[in-house]
């Protein structure tokens, strides 16, 4: 008799090991599909970020050729160089934006 409930005790407890080890392997499933997801929905902000930085690049480069039709020499200077680290700065930006759009 105390074998057999031994027996029964050990078959139920595999079952249960069994259930717990699906159970993980669902849940496993799930966290990665929800980490995916986000992965997704940071990559699509990113690219939004990424397209909003382009557009104030450009509108900064078309600054510097601005700058160059002022007839003070010094505030043309002034601006064109603000116009150039400025783009720089944005182009910079986009780039790392985009490293990790890759990388998402």
């Amino acid at each position: 008799d105390d074998l057999e409930e031994l027996q029964r005790q050990m078959a139920d407890m595999g079952r249960q090991l069994a259930e717990a080890i699906a159970r993980e392997a669902e849940m496993r499933l799930k966290y990665n599909q929800l980490d995916i997801f986000k992965l997704d929905m940071i990559a699509r902000e990113l690219k939004k970020l990424e397209n909003k930085i382009g557009i104030v690049r450009d509108k900064t480069k078309g600054h510097g050729l601005d700058a160059k039709g002022f007839t003070d020499f010094a505030s043309k200077e002034c601006m064109a160089s603000y116009a150039q680290e400025a783009g720089e700065a944005l182009s910079a930006c986009k780039a790392h934006i985009r490293e990790v759009i890759e990388q998402c």
